[in-house]
């Protein structure tokens, strides 16, 4: 580990990845994770008080929880020299997950077209566009693809809820997309 000074800032930085194991700060869960998934690499910044551990693992597109938890691991063993997953995991409070795919397809508009079913009680959907940018965001990507579920229904009648719910919104063209081993897939939903 070496001290490295950025303007007013100074932290602790482990350089060489494979460092001595970090010393427990507390028995609290005080670590923040951040996790920024990229077309090749995937990142893994892990933040411990003054702390600032950094890894990186290949990306694999066909299962992205593969190189989140391969990250995971790395991070681990460069914390405490040895895999302790579980251990890094009961301590930490946050994890944040960004991925640079998501973002360029929220950015320049592009992707399916999505569909919103959403509970009922107070929820309006102009709580979810507070501003300009957020309601251009929203009209974007769901635009009137929306269905209202009665969150107070239970077993068979809340699965007609749904079903009518889904063939609703496919009707208006959303999409649904699910991840295989042989890659993302992207279909359009179908009537039950």
């Amino acid at each position: 580990m070496t001290l490295e000074t950025s303007g007013e800032l100074s932290r602790l930085v482990n350089v060489d990845k494979g460092g001595a194991p970090a010393e427990e700060t507390s028995g609290e869960a005080n670590r923040l994770i951040n996790i920024d998934n990229g077309g090749t690499l995937t990142d893994i910044c892990v933040i411990d008080g003054a702390r600032v551990y950094r890894t990186k693992t290949i990306t694999t597109p066909h299962d992205l929880s593969k190189c989140l938890f391969d990250g995971l691991r790395k991070a681990s063993r460069i914390i405490y020299g040895e895999e302790d997953l579980p251990r890094l995991l009961l301590t930490t409070r946050y994890i944040r997950y960004s991925t640079t795919q998501g973002t360029n397809a929220l950015v320049e508009r592009k992707g399916p077209r999505l569909g919103l079913i959403f509970g009922g009680g107070n929820m309006d959907l102009r709580s979810l566009q507070p501003d300009a940018n957020a309601s251009t965001l929203f009209t974007a990507l769901i635009g009137e693809r929306t269905q209202r579920i009665d969150p107070t229904l239970v077993a068979n009648a809340l699965t007609t809820e749904a079903v009518r719910a889904v063939n609703i919104l496919a009707a208006q063209g959303a999409i649904a997309s699910s991840s295989h081993s042989r890659g993302l897939r992207v279909n359009p939903l179908k009537r039950i």
